[in-house]
């Protein structure tokens, strides 16, 4: 309980310092046609899988981030469930800075979609988003209701006594357990190869 209120209150101040950020684009006369994102490169392990404050795998917990958007000329907020990644960032922020389709050149264009569309999907709190570990021992996806990964390598960053071989697999069903708590590969086999 400790460890999660020392976590709710690094939250807190960050809104607090966020706040004062756009206070000061406000009094200075500039938000209204900034353009800005908050977001974060992971979430945080609170006791899932007993693990605590390490961001290094791609479970669930770790994958659930905050988006903020502010657009310029946008007055009215919006909260959405749909499912973002980086590249849907990347694709708006070209867009709604200026940046022509074109200009990216067809071999750099970011592959996401504008988060103001993704925003007016009712399926996108669905759409498939991969993911990858940021050293590329773990890859995976969100998918409906299931999130899957699997280890690309051996991985040590819980210790040698928690190794995980390569080729682990891991399934996680938000519906039946909200909490990620089971590991399911092993019980839907044939689910994690279709992965």
């Amino acid at each position: 309980a400790f460890a999660r209120h020392l976590y709710r209150a690094s939250v807190a101040y960050t809104d607090h310092l966020v706040e004062r950020l756009v206070g000061g684009l406000r009094q200075a006369g500039i938000w209204e046609r900034a353009l800005a994102v908050v977001t974060a490169d992971h979430g945080e392990s609170l006791g899932e899988q007993d693990v605590w404050y390490n961001h290094q795998r791609i479970h669930p917990a770790v994958m659930s981030i905050p988006l903020i958007v502010h657009l310029p000329g946008q007055s009215a907020g919006r909260v959405s469930e749909a499912r973002a990644s980086n590249a849907d960032i990347a694709r708006t922020l070209g867009l709604w800075g200026g940046v022509r389709a074109e200009d990216w050149g067809v071999e750099h264009q970011p592959a996401g979609v504008d988060l103001v569309q993704l925003a007016q999907d009712a399926d996108a709190a669905h759409r498939r988003v991969w993911f990858v570990h940021s050293n590329q021992a773990q890859v995976g996806c969100r998918d409906g209701d299931v999130h899957y990964f699997h280890n690309l390598t051996e991985y040590l960053q819980l210790g040698r006594d928690r190794a995980q071989p390569a080729g682990m697999e891991f399934l996680y069903l938000h519906g039946p357990d909200p909490g990620s708590s089971n590991n399911l590969a092993g019980v839907h086999p044939e689910l994690a190869a279709q992965y």
